[in-house]
Parts: C-alpha cells; sequence; structure tokens
C-alpha cells in the first residue's frame, strides 16, 4: 500500500489551494502559535494539552483512607444586618460554600462529607443557646471530625458615600476551625481573618443589576476564597475576575 502523497488540488480560476487532509489545519494553526509563542511546536502541544495541576488547601481535612464528617457554622457575629437584602446571607454562605466543598472533595476523591445545610439549621434552631457550647459539643452532636466555623463580623452590599448608588460588596469573617477530637481548648487548629472588597477594581452602577443577583455573586465569591481554605483545588481558582 502507497503512503498518501499529501499533494495539493489546484482550483479553477483563483490558483487558490485547498488541503487534501484537513488536519494540516490543525497542524498549521499549531505551527503559528509556536511561531508566535517563541517555542517549539512540541512545546506548544503540551501547553495546550497539559491537564491543569492542583494546588493544595490551606486547611487539609481529608485524611487519607478515612471517612471524614465536616460541620461548617455560618452565623452573624451580632444582630442580623440592616440591609434586607444580607438577613439571609449566612445561610445563603453555609449552603453555597456546602455545595463547594462537596464539589471539589468529589473531584479529588476525598472521602469528606458535609453535614446538609439543612441539618444544622434544624439544630441551632432547636437550640437557641447554641453559641455558649464549645464547638466539640456541637461537633459531637453530628458526630463530625471537624467544626468550621464563619463567624460573620460585618457584610454589606453598597457603597455608602454613593448614597447606595453604587455597588461595593465588604465582609470581614472569623474563619476558625476545631478538631472535635481534642479536648476543649485545645482544638483549634486553624484561624483567619478573611476579607473582601467586592468588586475590587471598578465600581458597579446600581441599575447595572439587580440586588439579589449582586448579592448571589458577592456571596459566591465569597464561598469559592473559603472553599480553598478547605479543599484541593486546580490554580485557576485564584484569578477570578473581580
Amino acid at each position: 500500500m502507497h503512503e498518501p502523497t499529501g499533494r495539493t488540488v489546484r482550483l479553477g480560476g483563483g490558483g487558490r489551494r485547498a488541503l487534501k487532509h484537513p488536519w494540516r489545519l490543525a497542524g498549521l494553526f499549531v505551527a503559528a502559535v509556536a511561531l508566535t509563542l517563541g517555542c517549539n511546536p512540541i512545546q506548544t502541544i503540551g501547553y495546550f494539552c497539559a491537564p491543569d495541576s492542583i494546588e493544595p488547601p490551606t486547611c487539609p481535612l481529608a485524611v487519607k483512607g478515612k471517612d471524614v464528617k465536616v460541620l461548617l457554622i455560618a452565623a452573624h457575629a451580632g444582630p442580623l444586618p440592616s440591609d434586607p437584602a444580607l438577613m439571609r446571607s449566612d445561610w445563603d454562605l453555609n449552603a453555597r460554600l456546602t455545595h463547594l466543598l462537596e464539589d471539589h472533595y468529589k473531584e479529588n476523591n476525598d472521602r469528606v462529607k458535609v453535614i446538609p445545610p439543612s441539618q444544622v439549621k434544624n439544630y441551632m434552631n432547636s437550640h437557641p443557646r447554641w453559641r455558649e457550647l464549645p464547638p466539640q459539643e456541637v461537633g459531637k452532636h453530628f458526630d463530625a471530625d471537624w467544626v468550621i466555623n464563619l463567624e460573620i463580623m460585618s457584610i454589606s452590599l453598597f457603597d455608602r458615600a454613593s448614597a447606595n448608588f453604587f455597588y461595593h460588596g465588604n465582609a470581614e469573617i472569623q474563619v476558625t476551625v476545631t478538631d472535635v477530637h481534642k479536648p476543649v481548648g485545645e482544638g483549634g487548629v486553624f484561624e483567619e481573618s478573611y476579607q473582601l472588597e467586592y468588586p475590587k477594581s471598578h465600581p458597579l452602577e446600581r441599575g447595572e443589576m439587580s440586588v439579589p443577583r449582586f448579592r448571589e455573586k458577592f456571596v459566591d465569591r465569597i464561598a469559592k476564597d473559603l472553599a480553598r481554605y478547605f479543599a484541593a483545588h486546580p490554580p485557576r481558582d485564584k484569578y477570578d475576575p473581580d
């Protein structure tokens, strides 16, 4: 059997050529990109085809070869926000962060289960003095191994100096992680003061989107940032736009 010659077929009239093998278009494209990037074609192909690397979390909760349960609690440190749009922001954050963590743990094959937010809410409603209990006691109620506490110190959606004409989300959250299996007073394994200004690079006029939509984007950004603390993630997660 003869190998294909790879010759081109001349079209009538204009002297234009058609490639006999369509895949050569891709080859030409890669070669052009290689010249542009100043590297050889093999390196260029590797750049486009290489799988994403994974960055480890700041506070890993997964334990190799073991099932782990995590209790996530998000609550306002003081009175509820005066802005009605933010009164449920603690529950919104709990639900969104739980969903993201579950996705990350599943992708990473980590045997970590996050307690459903509905169960956490039921517990908090039936134990109104839960804040007075040590995290270990609350965690043991759910048979959890770790307790993530998100204490929302402050949160807002608008730039007050603009008389609420511009969206300018600000949040300050105290993040702590407790090992339920350690004695009370000795179980703290992680503590961080998380702060976010959103968007940071440019203001958003209120007419550009609805309040619920901006709140959703704002809470989603907080949840994405916090998820990186506790679950391995692709590095591209670091470059989310404002």
